[in-house]
């Protein structure tokens, strides 16, 4: 409830966003769903879109799931879809004798392909330089400015943070967000 409050709260024109793990999703979606959350945020003015987060390897099958969770249960909200091939790879499914199946080819992107808002696809990264680099500001809870800014990491770490950034945020603009 604390939480809720603390949006309506948010000065016009203000952005919230909810980020939270695999292990909440399911409780979050339930007490969203409970109390009609997003009906009453939409009654008050504010504009709501749902992010949810794709990734490859061993967690495809359950952040797909949890996509199709929250398009069944809000069929009234857009939702944005992160297609994050930073850190796990591509989000594909590889079936023996069979082309990987990419998002876009799956039942669920198809059966629901006017409900996204948008698509953002980030790209896969070579773990040993910009992927370790991300996972070292990550890891030390600091945003791309703050690492950039930080003498922890060394002249080429923040060249490669800049770029990543820079990357990123084509990708944001080109998906309206």
């Amino acid at each position: 409830d604390y939480l809720i409050e603390d949006i309506v709260a948010l000065p016009e024109n203000a952005a919230a966003n909810i980020d939270n793990g695999a292990s909440t999703f399911l409780p979050l979606l339930s007490y969203l769903l409970e109390s009609q959350v997003l009906t009453m945020l939409r009654e008050a003015g504010h504009e709501v879109r749902l992010h949810c987060v794709l990734v490859g390897g061993q967690a495809l099958d359950d952040t797909l799931r949890g996509l199709a969770e929250v398009l069944v249960h809000l069929p009234d909200v857009p939702v944005v879809v992160w297609i994050n091939e930073f850190v796990y790879g591509r989000v594909e499914r590889n079936r023996p004798g069979m082309e990987p199946e990419g998002f876009e080819q799956t039942a669920l992107f198809k059966k629901n392909k006017d409900r996204y808002h948008s698509l953002v696809r980030l790209p896969e990264l070579r773990q040993s330089t910009y992927g370790f680099d991300i996972k070292q500001m990550t890891q030390a809870r600091l945003s791309f400015e703050e690492a950039i800014a930080s003498p922890d990491f060394k002249i080429m770490q923040k060249q490669r943070l800049r770029t990543t950034w820079g990357t990123l945020f084509t990708i944001m603009e080109e998906a309206m967000l």
